[in-house]
This record gives structure tokens, C-alpha cells and sequence, in this order.
């Protein structure tokens, strides 16, 4: 199951196994893989994705179906008094990010040329539901970021509330959580909604065939 969550660029609970076929070992049972891509160049993420696939399918007889549902989500919104961001000085070049001295589990980031579906990407393991862009912000834009890595973010809108809150969050280790520190560095709020989500359902699957 995380095989397939990390191969489809999904969170778990976008992903099910149809009402028809279920089996216990897809949730329990663990794999490693060794695989090497073609050629000498290093592979996007998006080809490394569809590699995996191509694999999952071979070695698992995978088969999958998409859908959307309507499920609870997180909308990522322009804050009141607007976006904090500027047009990228690199339009034209690949979305790049730098380390600036993350330590432990305090990130800090400089984001060259990232449109809001390269952030959304960047972050939305941080979060306990899909993140959906509805900035309606186009381009690549320039920024900083800044927050302290924490499990999933948020359980309810109150979570959500307390990023809101006039006080803010408590500090942590010198950072922000990311809901926090999307709002206080680009002018961007998360805010609890439910709309329609992708999700990967789980049609058929085998045991590995033998290497």
C-alpha cells in the first residue's frame, strides 16, 4: 500500500481497495526494491513515478482505477491583505529548491521559480487531508520558507483556528509550524473545507513474482 501511495504521489487515505477485491497482505506485508533507471541521468520525480508504476504492474500485476469523492480537505487560500510573493527572477528555468541550514527537524528553504502546484507538492505531506491549490495564483514565484517538520498537520478546524489565532503558535525549536508559517512568510492561509478529491482505488493486486 505505500508502494502504491508513494508511486501515484498520493497520501493513504486517498488510496482504497475496491469493495470486490481485498486482501490483508497488501497493508501488511513489507518489500524492498532494488531498481536502477535507464541512462545516466538522474530521473525526475513525476519519471521516477511512472517507473514505479510500470513496476508495481509487472511485479504485482497491479491494476487500479481513479476517481474523485468528496472529502474533508484543505484549501490553500490568498490571505487577507494579499500573497507575500514575487514573480520569480528565473521564469524560464527547472523549479528549484535550496537548503539554507535546515537542522533536525527545522527546515529552512529558498524556493527559486516554484508555481503553487510545485508548493503544494512540497508540503502536503504536512497535512492530514489533500491540500488543494485555490490561490488562484499563476507563475513561479521566489520565497523563502521557514517551518519546524511535525506530523501531519491538523485533525479539525480548530487546528486550523489555532494558526489563526491572534497569539499564533507556539515556537518550536525556532520555527513555525507549515499552516503558521504559510500565513506569516507568503500570505497564504489554509482553511478547512470539503470538496472533491482524487483517489486511487485498488482494483487487483498478486504476491511479487520470483526475481
Amino acid at each position: 500500500m505505500s508502494l502504491v501511495v508513494g508511486s501515484y504521489g498520493l497520501q493513504i487515505f486517498q488510496v482504497s481497495q475496491s469493495k470486490e477485491w481485498a486482501e490483508k497482505w497488501t497493508t501488511s506485508e513489507v518489500y524492498e526494491i532494488e531498481a536502477r533507471a535507464p541512462g545516466d541521468a538522474i530521473p525526475t520525480v513525476a519519471q521516477v513515478r511512472q517507473m514505479m508504476q510500470t513496476l508495481l504492474a509487472d511485479r504485482f500485476q497491479l491494476k487500479v482505477s481513479r476517481g474523485n469523492q468528496v472529502m474533508p480537505v484543505y484549501n490553500l487560500v490568498v490571505a487577507p491583505g494579499g500573497p507575500k510573493l514575487q514573480p520569480s527572477a528565473f521564469a524560464g528555468s527547472e523549479p528549484l529548491t535550496k537548503d539554507e541550514g535546515t537542522t533536525g527537524l527545522h527546515r529552512r528553504l529558498r524556493c527559486l521559480n516554484l508555481s503553487m502546484a510545485d508548493l503544494v507538492e512540497a508540503v502536503r505531506r504536512q497535512f492530514d487531508r489533500p491540500l488543494l491549490d485555490k490561490t488562484g495564483l499563476t507563475g513561479g514565484f521566489d520565497f523563502s520558507l521557514d517551518y519546524v517538520w511535525q506530523p501531519p498537520f491538523g485533525t479539525s478546524a480548530d487546528a486550523v483556528a489555532a494558526v489563526e489565532a491572534s497569539a499564533g503558535p507556539p515556537d518550536l525549536q525556532g520555527g513555525l509550524p507549515i499552516a503558521a508559517s504559510l500565513q506569516k512568510e507568503l500570505g497564504l492561509r489554509v482553511v478547512p473545507a470539503r470538496e472533491q478529491a482524487e483517489i486511487l482505488v485498488i482494483e487487483h493486486a498478486e504476491r511479487p513474482s520470483a526475481n
